[in-house]
């Protein structure tokens, strides 16, 4: 039952991660729906993984994993650049820098969001290539991870690329935070005079989300980072060919190969990993899950839903006969006797009036 517990919740932060979405695609906040899809992504890889090897190491579905390991090096550099630039934004908000800068076009803002939040998690993810040693690990209970060539290359760049990006991030949002404290009492008119869309309420939504993810999944980061230099050998990168030599080679590791000390330490720190991941999903929703626009969009789903139902309930047991069908129905349906004795009065009465006359 352990097992299951992180894929089952990796699958409900997915499905929770989802639900806000709607709303910041009328707002047209695009950090906001960038950071949603790389929290999806990486949550459903983590699902996916868990799933196909939960009691096995073999490799059941290679074009998958190779997959899976380029998608965690995006959402490794993704969250962090999108956290940076939203930290980024607020900071200017709140410290009113955000006056001087709203000659700004809004195509100008976008590309900068677009290649900070997609073109540098993609830049990221093809230089990890000069460090992938093989193709990929299989790890039985985890499934698909990364073949890191541990040298001072993938040190400065599989490592030190994201945590640089997460202080960055973690800067902006605690100088973002400290401007709000500076300017609480009329920060309100503040952001009514800076053009933004913005209420103090999203700003507080924003802002706390960048500093729990960042709080909660940068100690892990730098933890992994720890442990590979104290418990790997840090190789001189001499040269791509050798770094690269039998590239097409698979590792696969058993639950048994790590039944060490070492090897437990980084089944720990993997598995916390996972469940921070999963906690920023679920965090995510708990803060932009329930606001207005939010439940405005959960209500109309639910009208739909609810129309949809009773639409489909309909058309599975139609009404078969109209109200006139009906009446005919009845009458086809009198006993031929009572059918005769209508008849037989109808025609006495029209004999009566006929003597009358």
């Amino acid at each position: 039952m352990a097992d299951l517990a992180l894929p089952i919740f990796t699958f409900i932060a997915v499905f929770l991660t989802l639900l806000p979405a709607p709303s910041h695609w009328r707002a047209k906040n695009f950090t906001i729906l960038i950071l949603i899809l790389w929290l999806i992504v990486g949550n459903f890889n983590t699902f996916v993984n868990r799933v196909v090897w939960m009691k096995r190491s073999a490799n059941v579905a290679p074009v998958w994993c190779d997959i899976s390991v380029k998608l965690m090096s995006l959402v490794t550099m993704g969250i962090p650049c999108a956290t940076f630039c939203i930290a980024r934004k607020l900071e200017s908000i709140a410290s009113m820098r955000h006056f001087s800068k709203m000659s700004q076009s809004r195509s100008q803002q976008f590309n900068y969001e677009l290649i900070m939040c997609c073109g540098f998690p993609i830049l990221y993810t093809l230089l990890t290539l000069i460090s992938q040693g093989h193709r990929f690990n299989i790890i039985e209970g985890q499934g698909c991870s990364p073949a890191i060539f541990l040298s001072p290359v993938s040190i400065l760049i599989d490592y030190g690329l994201p945590l640089v990006m997460s202080m960055l991030s973690l800067i902006y949002s605690v100088l973002a935070l400290k401007h709000f404290i500076v300017h609480k009492n009329d920060f309100e008119t503040l952001l009514n005079k800076s053009g933004s869309v913005l209420s103090t309420t999203k700003f507080l939504r924003m802002i706390s989300f960048t500093l729990i993810d960042l709080l909660i999944n940068f100690p892990i980061l730098l933890t992994e980072f720890i442990m590979e230099l104290l418990y790997k050998n840090v190789e001189p990168y001499t040269s791509w060919a050798l770094v690269h030599h039998n590239f097409s080679r698979i590792s696969e590791y058993p639950a048994l190969a790590l039944n060490n000390p070492t090897g437990q330490k980084f089944i720990v720190v993997a598995e916390l990993s996972a469940w921070m991941a999963c906690a920023s999903g679920i965090i995510f929703f708990v803060l932009f899950g329930f606001s207005i626009d939010a439940r405005k969009d959960y209500a109309k789903l639910q009208q739909t839903l609810t129309s949809w139902i009773f639409d489909s309930k309909k058309k599975t047991h139609p009404s078969t006969l109209n109200p006139s069908e009906s009446i005919k129905s009845d009458i086809e349906n009198i006993p031929d006797s009572c059918n005769k004795s209508i008849y037989a009065n109808s025609d006495t009465t029209l004999a009566g009036h006929d003597s009358e006359k």
